[in-house]
């Protein structure tokens, strides 16, 4: 009797080109993109999250569809406390956590030796562009960076990668995914087009651009 291509929520994006826009989002895209990035990060019915990033962007729900997806408990904060969550890690065994720069930066600061960090098998680490130097120090201090990529209409992450000795700044796309550069210049740079399990149908507050066989322009 569940319906899962229902809405389950609406998330309004950041607004950082011009007004927010609100996002619907059905059970089945959401549990999906949970699916595609447990395939890439997560052991079946192994590890424990950390939910320190606000419920109300889609990073942070992500956290727990992701844990219930893959049958595993995860940790919920009503706010980040850095030497609280790293503390907690120790004592639980929290194998993964998904932060922004200055999120990692103040874990950095509490463990900067990384006796903690290190022990994380996903430091999930997104929201804007990467800081060298903050991926530089976690590197050199153990911590296992996952470079990301993703927004609200695509339920999160769409692709990441692994910061370690071999990385070049290139990303994979999640299992199901797919992109392609558009209106390419010269020099290869253009507009990134996505599709997969993820992807928005459409905004309820303005429309949503797709190209003709279906990529969401980002």
């Amino acid at each position: 009797l569940f319906d899962d291509e229902a809405c389950a929520l609406i998330m309004f994006t950041s607004g950082t080109t011009g007004k927010p826009k609100a996002v619907p989002l059905t059970w089945h895209r959401l549990m999906a993109a949970a699916a595609a990035s447990n395939k890439a990060l997560s052991a079946r019915g192994q590890g424990m999250w950390q939910a320190v990033l606000p419920l109300y962007h889609i990073g942070g729900f992500e956290v727990v569809a992701r844990s219930v997806a893959n049958q595993t408990p995860f940790r919920l904060y009503a706010h980040f406390d850095a030497a609280r969550v790293l503390a907690d890690a120790a004592l639980v065994g929290a194998t993964h956590v998904s932060v922004v720069d200055k999120m990692l930066q103040d874990m950095l600061a509490v463990d900067p030796e990384g006796d903690i960090l290190s022990r994380y098998r996903c430091i999930l680490l997104g929201g804007a562009a990467l800081n060298g130097n903050t991926v530089g120090r976690a590197y050199r201090a153990g911590g296992r960076v996952y470079a990301s990529y993703g927004m609200t209409e695509t339920c999160s992450q769409i692709a990441n990668a692994l910061v370690d000795g071999a990385f070049d700044g290139g990303l994979a796309l999640l299992p199901g995914y797919q992109a392609r550069i558009v209106d390419a210049d010269p020099s290869g740079y253009g507009r990134l087009a996505v599709q997969g399990p993820g992807v928005l149908s459409n905004y309820l507050n303005a429309r949503a651009a797709f190209t003709v066989d279906g990529f969401f322009l980002t």
